[in-house]
């Protein structure tokens, strides 16, 4: 038998090698994303990675590295607007300015950022909160819109009711939410730096950004007024637990005010009543006022003299005059040395006795003796007053109307029964109002001495009479005008 050829050996399939992959996306690194955030230049983005490389540069170094860095430099520019580099005190930059990375900035380019850790009293809801947000304010947010860069202000929001409002933001909007006490942040070596980092941090991760006791802060809130910056709608509350202030040229931000304050209603005005309201002024007339002064020097003299009537169409039958004062109001010293008198009562004198005419003026009584010291002093008299013994006519006067005892009294007045002086006469004229009656005796007797017995009698005074105008003043000088 013929032997069959070996069958031809099928050559083994080669191995088939794995397709290679594609090479996955490079990640951006954290200063392209922060780049891209905020639309940083390749010259804004060298000068980043050159300070961040170094830790601190000049503006003198810089400029020998990238070409125009001083204008890139401007508050007005983005490095500086959005709070990524720092230089000198603030202000246009010079050479000599040192630059530096903002607070959070290392941080977020390391890959570990920590919005809530630039200073005391920060801290971040996470988004979905359980908080609600009152009807208020959740219309506002209606009415806003997606892409709109909002500044609200919230009077009446204390601190309490600012982080309940930050959780019902994170629940109600989906977004985490940045929350910075003013109170503390006000105490930072430079405020508005920090606001200015806090609101970097919060358009870096899509916050919103809320500040509780704003007012504590004064204009240094306008610090967060940067560009918006990324997709998310921008969103900065102000609140206080008394009024914020009020968020002129705010731009390019839209402002909303409200207030958590209660209504207060204003009250309606009161009527004003009739005896509320001003008497009309009265102008007296010149014979008012003559009169009055006529009156005025004869109660300062002690003459009385009764008021005239009131005009009536039917004259009342004649009355006999009123009586005088009963009472003396007190003076000071310096008028009752001159016209004497106390806060006493005054005895009412008997209405004067018209003498006949063709009677002969009255003989002069002799003097009555006055009383003793030691009969007229009543149980528990006061101290008497220490005199020298060579005392003057005047200090002995004056103690005759200051001294509480009535026995001292009525003894200087019996030694100044002879002397006519004016503040002698004031001494007597006041212990004769005395309440004591052998004091008041004493001076009567001391003034009818010296005056006569009719010292304390009054006598009317006709009422000065003014003459009629004569006829001859509108005629002019003889021959005429």
């Amino acid at each position: 038998m013929k032997k069959k050829p070996p069958a031809a050996k099928k050559p083994s399939p080669k191995p088939t090698r794995p397709a290679a992959a594609k090479p996955a996306a490079a990640k951006p690194t954290a200063t392209a994303a922060l780049a891209a955030r905020f639309g940083l230049g390749d010259d804004e983005r060298r000068v980043l990675e050159l300070v961040r490389a170094a830790d601190e540069l000049t503006v003198r170094e810089l400029r020998a590295r990238v070409p125009g860095v001083v204008a890139l430099l401007s508050p007005r520019r983005a490095l500086r607007r959005h709070a990524l580099v720092t230089v000198g005190d603030g202000g246009l930059p010079s050479a000599c300015d040192r630059v530096r990375l903002a607070p959070g900035v290392a941080q977020r380019l390391d890959g570990a950022p920590e919005p809530d850790a630039l200073w005391l009293g920060m801290c971040r809801a996470a988004p979905g909160g359980r908080g609600d947000l009152p009807a208020r304010i959740a219309a506002v947010f209606g009415e806003l819109g997606g892409a709109a860069a909002t500044l609200l202000t919230l009077d009446g929001c204390g601190r309490r009711e600012t982080h309940e409002l930050a959780l019902g933001l994170a629940r109600h909007l989906g977004r985490g939410v940045l929350v910075v006490d003013g109170e503390l942040a006000a105490d930072a070596p430079d405020a508005a730096l920090l606001l200015a980092c806090a609101r970097r941090e919060a358009d870096c991760d899509g916050d919103v950004l809320v500040v509780c006791e704003a007012g504590a802060l004064g204009e240094r809130w306008r610090a967060l007024l940067a560009p918006p910056a990324g997709e998310a709608m921008t969103l900065i509350v102000l609140a206080d637990a008394g009024r914020t202030r009020d968020p002129v040229a705010a731009a390019p931000f839209s402002v909303r005010r409200l207030s958590l304050h209660a209504p207060v209603a204003a009250p309606a005005p009161a009527e004003p009543r009739v005896e509320d309201k001003p008497a009309p002024p009265v102008d007296d007339g010149l014979d008012h006022i003559r009169q009055q002064a006529i009156r005025d020097a004869e109660r300062a003299l002690g003459v009385y003299r009764a008021p005239p009537p009131p005009p009536s169409k039917v004259s009342p039958p004649a009355a006999p005059p009123p009586p005088p004062p009963t009472s003396a109001g007190k003076r000071s010293a310096k008028g009752a040395q001159y016209f004497g008198g106390e806060a006493v009562e005054r005895p009412a004198a008997p209405p004067p006795t018209p003498a006949p005419p063709t009677a002969a003026p009255p003989t002069p009584a002799p003097p009555t003796p006055a009383p003793s010291a030691d009969a007229a002093a009543l149980a528990g008299d006061g101290t008497p007053v220490a005199l020298a013994a060579d005392a003057a006519p005047d200090e002995l006067a004056r103690v005759a109307m200051t001294s509480p005892s009535a026995a001292q009294r009525i003894e200087l007045i019996n030694r100044l029964r002879t002397i006519k002086s004016a503040p002698v006469v004031a001494a007597l004229r006041a212990n004769a109002a005395n309440q004591h009656p052998a004091v008041r005796a004493a001076a009567e007797a001391a003034m009818a001495q010296l005056f006569g017995p009719n010292w304390n009698a009054t006598r009317p005074i006709p009422k000065p009479v003014q003459p009629p105008p004569s006829d001859d003043k509108d005629r002019g000088p003889p021959g005429g005008w």
